[in-house]
């Protein structure tokens, strides 16, 4: 390839990289640097949003129609709802532990036969 042109690349040894000036306009030599401004910017943002997040759900709370904690004729109240919901619990807990109880006696059966 004796006809095609040399290129030559502009490249930085790692001493002119440490004297560069950053934004700041500092030599870089200084030890805060841009990492320091960053992570204290983004702990700003991060707090900034934690505050937003508490305040929107502050709002929204407010806004929700809150039900009756004792029964009415036509409404049940979050008590007895909250009882029903406790209940129902309480079922599936004895169910899903039979269930359990059951398949581990099925699994130590088996295990007894193949050993």
């Amino acid at each position: 390839m004796k006809g095609s042109p040399k290129v030559k690349l502009n490249t930085l040894d790692n001493e002119q990289l440490d004297n560069t000036p950053t934004k700041g306009g500092s030599n870089g030599n200084t030890s805060k640097g841009k990492k320091g401004k960053k992570s204290s910017d983004r702990a700003k943002k991060a707090g900034a949003s934690i505050k937003k997040f508490f305040r929107d759900l502050a709002s929204e709370l407010k806004k929700v129609s809150w039900g009756k904690m004792k029964d009415t004729k036509n409404n049940k109240g979050v008590l007895s709802q909250t009882g029903i919901v406790l209940l129902f619990v309480l079922i599936a807990i004895v169910i899903l532990t039979c269930m359990d109880l059951g398949l581990t006696a099925l699994l130590n059966l088996l295990i007894g036969i193949a050993g």
